[in-house]
Protein backbone atom coordinates (compact mmCIF):
# COMPACT_ATOMS: atom_id res chain seq x y z
CA UNK A 1 0.00 0.00 0.00
CA UNK A 2 1.33 3.44 -0.93
CA UNK A 3 2.04 5.97 1.85
CA UNK A 4 -1.21 7.34 3.29
CA UNK A 5 -1.95 11.07 3.60
CA UNK A 6 -5.00 12.95 4.81
CA UNK A 7 -6.78 14.12 1.66
CA UNK A 8 -10.13 15.25 0.29
CA UNK A 9 -12.96 12.83 1.07
CA UNK A 10 -16.74 12.85 0.58
CA UNK A 11 -18.87 13.34 3.70
CA UNK A 12 -18.47 10.57 6.29
CA UNK A 13 -20.61 10.22 9.44
CA UNK A 14 -19.15 9.28 12.82
CA UNK A 15 -20.16 8.74 16.43
CA UNK A 16 -17.60 10.45 18.67
CA UNK A 17 -17.98 9.42 22.31
CA UNK A 18 -16.03 10.93 25.19
CA UNK A 19 -16.28 10.19 28.90
CA UNK A 20 -14.56 12.41 31.48
CA UNK A 21 -14.20 11.93 35.20
CA UNK A 22 -13.28 15.24 36.84
CA UNK A 23 -12.44 15.72 40.52
CA UNK A 24 -12.02 19.21 41.97
CA UNK A 25 -10.23 19.59 45.31
CA UNK A 26 -10.94 22.88 47.07
CA UNK A 27 -8.48 24.65 49.42
CA UNK A 28 -10.30 23.23 52.47
CA UNK A 29 -9.72 19.68 51.21
CA UNK A 30 -13.26 19.06 50.00
CA UNK A 31 -13.40 17.02 46.79
CA UNK A 32 -16.18 17.30 44.22
CA UNK A 33 -16.33 14.48 41.63
CA UNK A 34 -18.20 14.76 38.34
CA UNK A 35 -18.62 12.25 35.51
CA UNK A 36 -19.64 13.55 32.08
CA UNK A 37 -20.26 11.37 29.03
CA UNK A 38 -21.35 12.67 25.64
CA UNK A 39 -21.74 11.36 22.09
CA UNK A 40 -21.33 13.73 19.16
CA UNK A 41 -23.00 12.45 15.99
CA UNK A 42 -21.04 14.32 13.34
CA UNK A 43 -20.60 14.40 9.57
CA UNK A 44 -17.12 15.29 8.33
CA UNK A 45 -16.12 16.36 4.83
CA UNK A 46 -12.74 17.43 3.46
CA UNK A 47 -12.71 19.38 0.20
CA UNK A 48 -9.73 20.37 -1.96
CA UNK A 49 -8.43 23.96 -1.84
CA UNK A 50 -9.28 26.25 -4.77
CA UNK A 51 -7.19 25.51 -7.88
CA UNK A 52 -3.90 27.38 -8.01
CA UNK A 53 -3.76 28.06 -4.28
CA UNK A 54 -1.26 26.75 -1.76
CA UNK A 55 -3.76 26.48 1.08
CA UNK A 56 -4.65 23.25 2.88
CA UNK A 57 -7.89 21.41 2.17
CA UNK A 58 -11.03 22.70 3.87
CA UNK A 59 -12.63 20.61 6.62
CA UNK A 60 -16.26 20.90 7.65
CA UNK A 61 -17.63 19.16 10.75
CA UNK A 62 -21.41 19.27 11.13
CA UNK A 63 -23.01 18.29 14.43
CA UNK A 64 -26.07 16.23 13.54
CA UNK A 65 -26.97 15.70 17.20
CA UNK A 66 -25.45 15.39 20.66
CA UNK A 67 -26.41 12.80 23.26
CA UNK A 68 -25.38 13.39 26.87
CA UNK A 69 -25.28 10.32 29.14
CA UNK A 70 -28.46 10.22 31.25
CA UNK A 71 -26.55 10.05 34.54
CA UNK A 72 -24.62 13.28 33.85
CA UNK A 73 -25.50 16.10 36.28
CA UNK A 74 -27.77 18.83 34.99
CA UNK A 75 -25.00 21.45 35.21
CA UNK A 76 -22.97 19.33 32.76
CA UNK A 77 -25.91 18.71 30.42
CA UNK A 78 -27.04 22.32 30.08
CA UNK A 79 -24.22 23.58 27.74
CA UNK A 80 -25.15 21.00 25.08
CA UNK A 81 -28.84 21.90 24.84
CA UNK A 82 -29.64 23.31 21.40
CA UNK A 83 -26.19 22.56 19.95
CA UNK A 84 -27.42 20.31 17.12
CA UNK A 85 -26.88 21.92 13.75
CA UNK A 86 -23.65 23.67 14.70
CA UNK A 87 -21.03 23.53 11.93
CA UNK A 88 -17.28 23.95 12.36
CA UNK A 89 -15.07 25.10 9.47
CA UNK A 90 -11.29 25.05 9.26
CA UNK A 91 -8.37 23.60 7.33
CA UNK A 92 -6.59 20.27 7.60
CA UNK A 93 -3.07 19.52 6.37
CA UNK A 94 -1.95 16.34 4.63
CA UNK A 95 -0.41 15.33 7.96
CA UNK A 96 -3.72 15.69 9.84
CA UNK A 97 -3.20 19.01 11.64
CA UNK A 98 -6.54 20.82 11.92
CA UNK A 99 -6.24 24.61 12.10
CA UNK A 100 -8.58 27.58 12.59
CA UNK A 101 -11.54 25.35 13.44
CA UNK A 102 -14.39 27.77 14.16
CA UNK A 103 -18.05 27.06 14.96
CA UNK A 104 -20.75 29.05 13.19
CA UNK A 105 -22.58 29.34 16.53
CA UNK A 106 -20.59 30.07 19.67
CA UNK A 107 -21.79 28.65 22.97
CA UNK A 108 -20.43 27.05 26.12
CA UNK A 109 -21.05 23.67 24.50
CA UNK A 110 -19.22 24.48 21.26
CA UNK A 111 -16.24 25.84 23.23
CA UNK A 112 -16.18 22.62 25.26
CA UNK A 113 -15.98 20.28 22.26
CA UNK A 114 -13.89 22.35 19.82
CA UNK A 115 -10.55 21.20 21.37
CA UNK A 116 -11.62 17.56 20.97
CA UNK A 117 -12.58 18.11 17.33
CA UNK A 118 -9.27 19.90 16.63
CA UNK A 119 -7.17 16.94 17.79
CA UNK A 120 -9.31 13.95 16.91
CA UNK A 121 -7.26 13.04 13.82
CA UNK A 122 -3.83 11.37 13.86
CA UNK A 123 -0.71 13.38 13.06
CA UNK A 124 1.17 11.75 10.18
CA UNK A 125 4.72 12.14 8.87
CA UNK A 126 5.17 14.68 6.07
CA UNK A 127 5.92 11.89 3.58
CA UNK A 128 2.76 9.97 4.52
CA UNK A 129 2.56 6.80 6.58
CA UNK A 130 2.87 3.09 5.86
CA UNK A 131 3.20 0.00 8.03
CA UNK A 132 6.52 -0.10 9.92
CA UNK A 133 6.96 3.66 10.20
CA UNK A 134 7.80 5.33 13.52
CA UNK A 135 7.92 9.07 14.22
CA UNK A 136 7.55 11.77 16.86
CA UNK A 137 5.34 14.83 16.66
CA UNK A 138 4.58 17.95 18.69
CA UNK A 139 1.07 19.41 18.52
CA UNK A 140 0.38 22.85 20.05
CA UNK A 141 -3.17 24.15 20.47
CA UNK A 142 -4.98 26.95 22.30
CA UNK A 143 -8.54 27.12 23.60
CA UNK A 144 -10.71 28.68 26.36
CA UNK A 145 -10.75 26.82 29.67
CA UNK A 146 -14.13 26.07 31.26
CA UNK A 147 -16.20 29.15 32.09
CA UNK A 148 -13.17 31.17 33.16
CA UNK A 149 -11.82 33.99 30.98
CA UNK A 150 -8.68 31.94 30.57
CA UNK A 151 -6.98 30.97 27.32
CA UNK A 152 -5.04 27.73 27.71
CA UNK A 153 -2.02 26.64 25.65
CA UNK A 154 -1.69 22.86 25.36
CA UNK A 155 1.31 20.93 24.04
CA UNK A 156 1.22 17.22 23.16
CA UNK A 157 4.54 15.49 22.43
CA UNK A 158 3.85 11.97 21.18
CA UNK A 159 5.67 8.99 19.71
CA UNK A 160 3.91 7.06 16.94
CA UNK A 161 4.17 3.71 15.19
CA UNK A 162 2.27 2.21 12.26
CA UNK A 163 1.35 -1.38 11.43
CA UNK A 164 -0.82 -3.25 8.92
CA UNK A 165 -4.52 -2.97 9.69
CA UNK A 166 -6.69 -6.02 10.29
CA UNK A 167 -8.83 -5.11 7.26
CA UNK A 168 -7.47 -4.97 3.71
CA UNK A 169 -6.00 -1.64 2.58
CA UNK A 170 -5.90 -0.12 6.08
CA UNK A 171 -3.12 0.98 8.40
CA UNK A 172 -3.22 1.04 12.21
CA UNK A 173 -1.53 3.87 14.13
CA UNK A 174 -0.69 3.96 17.84
CA UNK A 175 0.65 6.87 19.88
CA UNK A 176 1.56 7.75 23.45
CA UNK A 177 2.93 10.97 24.85
CA UNK A 178 2.93 13.75 27.41
CA UNK A 179 0.55 16.70 27.79
CA UNK A 180 1.19 20.10 29.34
CA UNK A 181 -1.26 22.97 29.82
CA UNK A 182 -0.69 26.54 30.95
CA UNK A 183 -2.56 29.80 30.99
CA UNK A 184 -2.81 33.11 32.86
CA UNK A 185 -5.67 35.59 33.00
CA UNK A 186 -5.62 38.46 35.47
CA UNK A 187 -5.09 36.91 38.89
CA UNK A 188 -5.70 33.29 37.81
CA UNK A 189 -2.91 30.95 36.68
CA UNK A 190 -3.30 27.38 35.41
CA UNK A 191 -0.53 24.79 35.19
CA UNK A 192 -1.08 21.13 34.35
CA UNK A 193 0.61 18.00 33.08
CA UNK A 194 -0.51 14.54 32.07
CA UNK A 195 -0.41 11.78 29.46
CA UNK A 196 -2.34 10.76 26.35
CA UNK A 197 -2.47 7.54 24.32
CA UNK A 198 -4.49 6.83 21.20
CA UNK A 199 -4.98 4.41 18.33
CA UNK A 200 -6.40 5.02 14.86
CA UNK A 201 -7.24 3.07 11.71
CA UNK A 202 -7.05 4.79 8.32
CA UNK A 203 -7.97 3.42 4.91
CA UNK A 204 -5.76 3.82 1.85
CA UNK A 205 -7.36 7.17 0.95
CA UNK A 206 -6.53 8.64 4.37
CA UNK A 207 -10.10 8.55 5.74
CA UNK A 208 -10.58 7.65 9.40
CA UNK A 209 -12.16 4.23 9.95
CA UNK A 210 -12.07 4.11 13.77
CA UNK A 211 -10.18 5.57 16.72
CA UNK A 212 -9.94 5.45 20.49
CA UNK A 213 -7.73 6.58 23.32
CA UNK A 214 -7.34 7.83 26.87
CA UNK A 215 -5.80 10.80 28.65
CA UNK A 216 -5.23 12.04 32.17
CA UNK A 217 -4.34 15.47 33.49
CA UNK A 218 -3.61 17.03 36.89
CA UNK A 219 -4.11 20.80 36.90
CA UNK A 220 -3.58 23.51 39.51
CA UNK A 221 -5.56 26.75 39.39
CA UNK A 222 -3.97 29.45 41.53
CA UNK A 223 -5.73 32.68 42.51
CA UNK A 224 -3.09 35.26 43.44
CA UNK A 225 -5.49 37.66 45.13
CA UNK A 226 -6.34 35.19 47.89
CA UNK A 227 -3.21 33.03 47.77
CA UNK A 228 -5.21 29.83 47.32
CA UNK A 229 -5.25 27.03 44.78
CA UNK A 230 -7.77 24.57 43.41
CA UNK A 231 -6.55 21.21 42.10
CA UNK A 232 -8.43 19.55 39.24
CA UNK A 233 -7.83 15.95 38.22
CA UNK A 234 -9.24 14.75 34.91
CA UNK A 235 -9.29 11.23 33.47
CA UNK A 236 -11.00 10.56 30.15
CA UNK A 237 -11.31 8.22 27.22
CA UNK A 238 -12.82 8.48 23.75
CA UNK A 239 -13.94 6.32 20.83
CA UNK A 240 -14.73 7.22 17.23
CA UNK A 241 -16.73 4.83 15.03
CA UNK A 242 -18.25 5.18 11.60
CA UNK A 243 -22.03 5.22 11.32
CA UNK A 244 -24.39 4.78 8.35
Amino acid sequence: MAPVHIQATPPVSYAFYRLDSVTTRLPNGTETPQVIGRTLLITVSITPPPPGTATDPHITIHLDSVIVDPDAPEVARAPFVGMAGTTWNGTVSATGVISDLTPDRRSAGSEAVTPDLERWMPILPAAGVRAGDTWTDTLVSSYPFSNLSLQVAETLIAGWNASDGSASQTVDLASSGTLTRSGTSGMVTLLGSGTRSAHYTLNDSGALVAAGGADSMLMKLSVKAVGQSVVVGQVGHFTVTRRP
